[in-house]
C-alpha cells in the first residue's frame, strides 16, 4: 500500500452548512457524488449499529466468509439493511457523524477489499458546524487518522485513513465521545 500523508488542519471560518437548495434538491450531487443519500438524521444508536455492521463484515471479507465485497445490497442477513448503500469499512464513520452533528455527502472505501473503488484510500467527505469540529477532531486525532478541507469545497471536511481500520477506530472513538456526552 502507497504512504499516505496523515494531515489535521480545520480552520473552523472557513466551514460552510449546506444550503436549503442544496439539502432539498430533488437531485443533490454534493461533491461529486451522483448517489448522495442523506444520511444526516442518523442517531447515536444508528452508528453503534453501522459500526458493528462494518466489524463483521471486515472481519468476513478478510477471513473468506464472504467472497466479495457487498456493494449497494440488502445486508439484513448480516443485521444491517440501512447501510447496505455505503461501502463496507466507512459505515460506521459515517454514522457517527451523521450523530454528532454532521452531514455526511460522500464517502468511499478506497478498494480496500480488492474491488475497483473512485478513491484510493478510505475517506468520509461531509459538512460540520463550528461546535462540532472539536469533538471530531478529538476522535480524528486518537484514530490517528486525516481531518482536512474539502478539495473541492473548502467548507466541507474530510476524514481520511490509509485503512478502513483507521475510519473504523475513529468512528469508535467519535461514538464513545458522543455517548460520554449524551449521559451527562
Amino acid at each position: 500500500m502507497n504512504h499516505l500523508a496523515i494531515t489535521r488542519s480545520v480552520d473552523k471560518s472557513l466551514l460552510r452548512w449546506p444550503t436549503d437548495e442544496e439539502r432539498d434538491s430533488e437531485d443533490p450531487y454534493f461533491l461529486g457524488n451522483q448517489y448522495f443519500l442523506d444520511l444526516s438524521d442518523l442517531t447515536l444508536n444508528d452508528a453503534l449499529e453501522a459500526l458493528a455492521s462494518d466489524q463483521l463484515l471486515v472481519e468476513m471479507l478478510r477471513n473468506g466468509g464472504l467472497a466479495e465485497e457487498p456493494i449497494g445490497q440488502d445486508d439484513s442477513e448480516f443485521g444491517d439493511e440501512a447501510f447496505g448503500c455505503l461501502d463496507v469499512g466507512v459505515r460506521g464513520a459515517v454514522a457517527a457523524i451523521a450523530a454528532s452533528g454532521g452531514f455526511p455527502v460522500a464517502s468511499c472505501n478506497g478498494g480496500s477489499f480488492g474491488t475497483a473503488h473512485a478513491y484510493q484510500h478510505p475517506l468520509v467527505a461531509f459538512y460540520c458546524q463550528p461546535h462540532c469540529v472539536d469533538q471530531i477532531m478529538a476522535a480524528a486525532e486518537m484514530a490517528s487518522v486525516g481531518l482536512i478541507h474539502g478539495t473541492t469545497d473548502e467548507g466541507s471536511l474530510l476524514l481520511y485513513s490509509s485503512d478502513v481500520d483507521g475510519l473504523m477506530d475513529f468512528a469508535s472513538k467519535l461514538i464513545a465521545a458522543l455517548h460520554s456526552n449524551s449521559a451527562r
